[in-house]
């Protein structure tokens, strides 16, 4: 299993810019709903928006069925888990 040991998201924009966000081995969820472990408020972001989880393959994205998308790198990645490389930019939900 690939380490992720000092892997992190760094957000962009909004009121947490600049914020470091440690990943760690376990399931993390994103989304609008107060239960997430990172809550993201907008709009167009769904109550459970997206995971990011530690795998064989790497640390993957994955959607999970929302509204509004989830992309990486401006691609929107659909139902499939997307790999995640160092510096990808993700963004869920329609651009602000």
């Amino acid at each position: 299993m690939p380490n992720i040991k000092g892997a992190h998201l760094t957000v962009i924009g909004g009121t947490w810019d600049g914020t470091k966000i440690p990943l760690t081995s376990r399931l993390i969820v994103m989304g609008r709903h107060w239960q997430n472990d990172i809550v993201i408020k907008g709009p167009t972001v769904s109550r459970r928006h997206a995971y990011i989880v530690e795998t064989p393959r790497g640390v993957v994205l994955r959607d999970l069925n929302s509204a509004n998308g989830t992309y990486v790198n401006d691609g929107k990645i659909g139902t499939t888990e997307h790999v995640l490389r160092n510096g990808s930019r993700i963004r869920l939900g329609a651009r602000g």
